[in-house]
């Protein structure tokens, strides 16, 4: 797994949803759905702990930024 840094955003939101980098990983590597977006980022939608979980971020060679998680 690449290294994943946070916006300060998603750091808040991640926190405020009860998740850990490591939930954030799997949420990313177990993703339903994948949507590619004109400014370069990814839409990834799926489950983590039974819940919805829809993250954007942009995937650079030696790391993943999370840009938000709703």
């Amino acid at each position: 797994m690449k290294i994943i840094i946070f916006s300060d955003h998603a750091e808040k939101r991640r926190k405020q949803r009860g998740l850990s980098p490591l939930d954030i990983g799997e949420a990313i590597d177990n993703a339903k759905e994948r949507y590619k977006q004109k400014d370069g980022t990814t839409k990834a939608r799926g489950k983590n702990k039974g819940r919805k979980i829809t993250l954007i971020y942009l995937r650079k060679e030696n790391y993943i930024r999370i840009v938000t998680i709703y």
